[in-house]
């Protein structure tokens, strides 16, 4: 009996603790001089309650609560591993998507390569352990408590995904790399500013706007639908780059939406419809494409030729 006095004092805290104390008071015998001492068989019948009502509603709330906490990290682990598969399927997808529709002088070899961060989270080994672990014991229809090792890497998973808990979504678990060969140089580019300094502006421009175009694709799928493409800064190409993505958008049913402070662009004669916002209406004018007495008469003498 003191053994076991002195095994249930060690859990302080724990309601088997506060209620075996609770027997020992009641159980205190006071002595002819006034000294309190404890009366081991007034304790048995407490002791009895314990071990038979007390300690088994606790293991089975234990085991509930270990089971929960368990299938919980189990659908955690199961999404990010779903997510972790999906993104080498869109990786493989996507690149077959980039097609020769943009063909770029000098480039070949395009593809796109989405790679997972899952696996480098600090608690993805700690997290794997866990799931081994569980699976174990869920085999074994959560009968008694799990082992060791399956409270050991539970406290380590559940430790560290509360210091790394995941932010920004399913954008930060993966990474996006345009890979593409320029003349007799292999071109990896991951950010904007590895896309800039790759080629002259122009370039990367279009670069840019060829994995879009397979990106556009991939989205769209089989599905009927015009696509509208808002660009900017086209007026920084030179026109035959212009008329490349032109050509491409148009081939992929996707209308290009621009805005330009030169009325006079030549670009301006790619759109089909061209407006201008009238400064004292504030509403749009449509805008004619200058005639050309130039470009005039030289269609007039290659039809006087023809004749």
């Amino acid at each position: 009996m003191e053994r076991f006095d002195a095994l249930i004092a060690g859990q302080s805290g724990s309601s088997l603790a506060e209620f075996w104390e609770r027997g020992r008071e009641e159980s205190l015998l006071v002595g002819e001089q006034g000294i309190r001492r404890l009366d081991h068989r007034k304790l048995v019948p407490h002791l009895e309650q314990l071990l038979t009502l007390m300690v088994p509603q606790s293991l089975t709330a234990l085991r509930e609560q270990g089971r929960l906490f368990g299938l919980d990290l189990n659908n955690y682990y199961d999404v990010l591993a779903d997510i972790d598969r999906r993104i080498a399927a869109q990786s493989a997808r996507i690149t077959r998507e980039v097609s020769e529709d943009l063909c770029l002088d000098g480039v070949s070899d395009s593809a796109v390569r989405i790679r997972s961060r899952i696996g480098e989270l600090e608690f993805w080994p700690d997290l794997g352990a866990f799931i081994a672990a569980f699976q174990a014991w869920r085999a074994d229809d959560f009968s008694g408590l799990p082992g060791e090792d399956y409270i050991g890497s539970l406290r380590r998973a559940l430790d560290i995904i509360g210091r790394s808990a995941l932010s920004g979504g399913v954008a930060g678990l993966l990474e996006i790399e345009l890979r593409l060969r320029e003349g007799h140089s292999d071109l990896v580019i991951r950010t904007d500013r590895q896309l800039n300094e790759s080629s002259s502006h122009g370039m990367a421009y279009l670069i840019l706007c060829k994995f879009l175009l397979a990106f556009t694709r991939l989205l769209r799928g089989g599905a009927p639908v015009t696509i509208h493409w808002p660009i900017d800064e086209l007026g920084t190409l030179h026109h035959q780059n212009v008329k490349k993505i032109f050509d491409a958008c148009t081939n992929n049913n996707i209308r290009v939406l621009g805005a330009f402070p030169n009325p006079d662009s030549e670009v301006l004669g790619l759109f089909a419809n061209r407006y201008i916002v009238d400064k004292q209406t504030r509403q749009l004018q449509i805008v004619k494409p200058r005639a050309d007495p130039i470009a005039a008469k030289l269609r007039e003498r290659r039809t006087t030729e023809v004749l």
